[in-house]
């Protein structure tokens, strides 16, 4: 993997989420739209592939953040996997 988590080391997950989702969505997007594309834009087909897998790299590493902040908000309110009825105790 080319992309690590730690370029988003310090972040507050629970803080982010929300706009990482809509960033995630937009680079899923991006490279979608790119892989559909017959035109390399001037650059090899590796290039552009390398390009795409970076864009998807970094999007993983992104929604790791949305998925932990997703996680935290659930926690905090008892909900969803946290509740009471799943046999955890919220936080």
């Amino acid at each position: 993997m080319i992309a690590d988590r730690q370029i988003f080391a310090g972040l507050v997950p629970d803080e982010r989420a929300n706009d990482f989702a809509y960033t995630v969505a937009a680079l899923i997007r991006t490279a979608r739209i790119a892989l559909e594309s017959s035109d390399t834009g001037g650059t090899s087909e590796a290039v552009k592939l390398g390009s795409i897998a970076l864009t998807l790299e970094v999007a993983e590493e992104m929604q790791a953040v949305v998925i932990d902040g997703t996680e935290e908000h659930e926690r905090a309110r008892g909900m969803g996997f946290w509740t009471k009825e799943a046999g955890h105790e919220a936080a």
